[in-house]
């Protein structure tokens, strides 16, 4: 059986628990097909005093089975263009040590920017096949710099696999010069166990909140790219058809909060402050109980390579409105479980909220409409695609 390395910048600790959560779960679900599994996952860190980077995190770890390391490696707020040179250095003796006792087959890596070029170095010196999968920014925001640009295109270009989780990071890579052939699309999955129904009556008793409340959802990083302002910019008029209507966002906020603070004066610019609720990131069975209590999850974003949040809200059979970015049209079938908007305007989401609120929706059918994307069977695709890749790379 394959033996996979798993390298990425982004995944849980114990110190941030939700922290690129669709990571561990996607390398999970793709051990429980193959005989063995390691990641590798570097904490970025400065000096104390610079940096507010965690430094509590265990150096390895075990979590389901899965023996996880993290070193550290300088990760500085400037110096974009060398950080893939900063994780090469965090990864190396960690990655050597254990791959003269494991032997690795094929080395794994989740983003295309610092991740990839990092794992490419690593695959030429050891002379190992490598996987890398994209996930938005790091195909469509960092190739905009021109240094990071080389470095992204020569990792993708070398890759055995390039994994895209939708159409649009697929056309990003092959606007890149990747060759179409290397690119396989495997979207994300969706813990259905955890993101399941639960009566909205019960779950908001369980949270505390009115049953007569129209409560509009939104979860993700509070960074200016998801759009939250749309929905914040529909208030005043939503608020003269809804008596009882309120606004949440769930999510944590960037180390300078300034998309924060601008919602924050929108709202009051509008008179609106009081409709809305700002809530920091929370452990997934406790988002899961927010989705179930909402009416409608509300997902403006600008930009995305899948919409991992959205999947999850239409799970828990939640009607979901959304821009028309990343995965979204796999997700949503106009009417049967939400709305994909035609335009980005604030007119556009007051009509579309207004009717989510004002429709009966079939929240098993929902659910059900989104049962084809599990993470099992993502697992199963992408051992699959790493046992593929090392009998090539083996003839």
């Amino acid at each position: 059986m394959v033996k996979i390395a798993t390298i990425t910048h982004l995944f849980p600790n114990p110190v941030q628990p939700i922290l690129g959560i669709f990571v561990l779960h996607r390398v999970k679900a793709m051990a429980a097909y193959l005989s063995s599994v390691e990641v590798i996952a570097p904490v970025g860190w400065l000096p104390y005093g610079i940096s507010g980077r965690p430094r509590q995190v265990p150096k390895v770890r075990t979590e389901n089975g899965l023996l996880i390391h993290h070193p550290r490696f300088v990760s500085p707020p400037i110096l974009k263009p060398t950080e893939s040179l900063f994780f090469l250095a965090g990864v190396f003796p960690t990655f050597t040590h254990r791959h003269l006792r494991v032997k690795f087959d094929v080395l794994e890596t989740h983003f295309g920017y610092p991740d990839a070029p990092a794992i490419y170095a690593l695959a030429q010196v050891f002379r190992l096949p490598f996987v890398v999968t994209v996930r938005g920014e790091d195909v469509y925001g960092h190739p905009r710099f021109p240094l990071r640009r080389i470095q992204i295109v020569k990792a993708l270009k070398s890759a055995s696999r390039i994994v895209c989780l939708s159409q649009v990071t697929y056309q990003c890579c092959v606007d890149l010069g990747v060759p179409p052939s290397k690119i396989v699309q495997i979207p994300n999955g969706v813990d259905s166990q955890v993101f399941r129904l639960v009566d909205r009556e019960i779950a908001r008793k369980i949270l505390g909140l009115s049953h007569r409340e129209q409560l509009i959802l939104s979860a993700g990083w509070i960074i200016p790219r998801k759009g939250y302002h749309y929905i914040v910019q529909a208030l005043p008029h939503l608020k003269k058809r809804f008596n009882d209507i309120r606004y949440v966002i769930i999510g944590g906020d960037t180390t300078t909060g300034e998309y924060k603070r601008y919602l924050v004066a929108l709202a009051k610019e509008l008179g609106v402050e009081k409709h809305i609720l700002f809530i920091d990131a929370i452990p997934q069975e406790q988002l899961a109980l927010w989705i179930n209590a909402a009416d409608v999850f509300c997902f403006p974003s600008e930009k995305e390579g899948w919409g991992n949040v959205a999947l999850e809200a239409l799970c828990c059979g939640t009607p979901v409105i959304a821009h028309d970015v990343g995965g979204i049209r796999q997700m949503i079938m106009d009417g049967l479980n939400g709305f994909v908007l035609k335009s980005k305007s604030t007119e556009a989401w007051v009509d579309a909220i207004t009717e989510s609120l004002c429709r009966p929706w079939d929240r098993p059918k929902i659910r059900e409409s989104v049962a084809h994307w599990r993470w099992e069977e993502v697992g199963r695709k992408v051992a699959s695609l790493m046992q593929e890749v090392w009998i090539e790379f083996r003839k």
